[in-house]
């Protein structure tokens, strides 16, 4: 239980660490989106490595010390007298890892970066702009924990409020991340005796089921679009694999003194050839890439040179005029200047964003975006729902305590507001 608990706490302070990665890539310089991506896929690559790495080297060192004796990787197998030991290291690292570093960081990325800024930025928009249930001051307190709040409290705009609780984009990093990280610790478990380790690639197995579901849901039902227009990232998470390909011949080394095929030698001759040998297997994988697959020939997404922007313009929602924020603002107040394109709908010019595609249809077949507006795998769904019983609990109790102490004309205040909301 002891190892399962620090699983546990090692899976959600990988997930605290990926959060604050995320938050600071954009304050060290990384403006552009292919850098700020490849950035924060290194650096939390790298840093759960080393935090999982270190983790394992603590857990073994605990067994060590409640189960007694030495234990050495590079004598041979015949000799050795710790085979329990190392069964019992085996196991706790099975432990360590199943059900808490495979799992537990998703959920908690669910909960953390989802469900909980979702409940409480629309728990507290609605407090304030809407139910009103509370006296100024302490409104005025509230909306500071409130993104996107504008300096009053009589009304909360549209866009901020979509803003509030916009969901984040399609974590790809963090994604290619998860591979490397437990693959190459998997390869590492494997330098030991123990029967867990084929329990562990079994649950390896099951995890890349279970992540390639997981995946559709969080891409399709709970993260918003992301655009890739280069390869920095995917050449990076390609590079990267020498990590685990570094380790798996780390582990086969151990395994060739164990068996004797390596020539005797001092234990600190062994570490160095055993570190050699990792840096020789992550550069010749390094190298193999870069000859076979040559990332540097491979070329960004570039514009057609072929298709005018009215051509373009034709077949996608997006232009080069509804992308541009000037453009958008000539189209708006200097509609001669500007050719006929997307910009325009109902007479209002539209900023294109991702996600925001549904603003480009015509207003006689926006009614059709609502036909499936919820569903049951999104957790909005649900919550939304929750809120709305809330909501009428407390607006029937509000408007009843208005009508006692200030008389009817202060509902004229409120009734914007919750017309507003529907």
């Amino acid at each position: 239980p002891s190892q399962t608990m620090a699983g546990l706490l090692l899976g959600i302070v990988n997930q605290q660490i990926s959060a604050q990665v995320y938050n600071q890539a954009y304050f060290a310089g990384f403006k552009k989106k292919d850098r700020f991506d490849t950035f924060i896929f290194v650096l939390n690559t790298v840093v759960q490595f080393f935090n999982t790495w270190i983790s394992l080297g603590v857990t073994a060192w605990a067994v060590i010390g409640k189960e007694g004796g030495r234990m050495s990787l590079f004598q041979p197998l015949a000799d050795a007298g710790n085979i329990g030991l190392e069964a019992a290291i085996g196991d706790a690292f099975y432990a360590m890892h199943v059900p808490g570093v495979l799992y537990v960081n998703y959920i908690m990325g669910l909960v953390m970066g989802g469900v909980v800024p979702f409940t409480q930025h629309t728990l507290v928009g609605k407090i304030i702009y809407v139910w009103r249930s509370l006296p100024d001051c302490l409104l005025y307190a509230l909306k500071i924990i409130l993104p996107w709040s504008p300096d009053d409290l009589d009304r909360y705009p549209r866009f901020n409020a979509e803003k509030a609780i916009e969901a984040p984009e399609m974590g790809v990093a963090w994604d290619y991340s998860a591979f490397i990280v437990h693959m190459a610790t998997a390869f590492l478990v494997t330098a030991v005796v123990s029967a867990s380790v084929w329990k562990l690639f079994l649950a390896l197995t099951c995890w890349c089921v279970f992540f390639h579901v997981w995946s559709r849901f969080m891409h399709l039902r709970v993260q918003t679009a992301s655009s890739f227009n280069g390869h920095m990232l995917d050449t990076a998470a390609w590079l990267l694999w020498s990590l685990p390909m570094g380790c798996l011949a780390g582990s086969a080394f151990v395994w060739a003194v164990r068996a004797q095929m390596v020539p005797e030698m001092p234990l600190y001759f062994h570490i160095i050839l055993l570190v050699l040998v990792m840096i020789l297997a992550g550069a010749l994988w390094v190298l193999s890439y870069y000859l076979v697959v040559r990332p540097d020939r491979r070329c960004d997404a570039r514009a057609s040179q072929s298709e005018t922007v009215e051509e373009v313009m034709q077949h996608q929602v997006f232009s080069w005029y509804n992308c541009n924020p000037a453009y958008v603002l000539k189209q708006a107040y200097l509609k001669d200047h500007v050719p006929e394109s997307h910009l325009v709908s109902d007479s209002e010019a539209i900023l294109y964003r991702r996600g925001k595609e549904y603003l480009f249809i015509p207003g006689d077949k926006q009614h059709k975006i609502t036909e499936r507006f919820q569903d049951m795998w999104e957790f909005e769904t649900h919550l939304e729902w929750l809120f709305e019983q809330l909501g009428n609990i407390t607006v029937s109790r509000s408007a009843s305590r208005r009508d006692l102490e200030k008389g009817p004309q202060e509902d004229k205040k409120y009734a914007p507001l919750r017309t507003e909301e529907a």
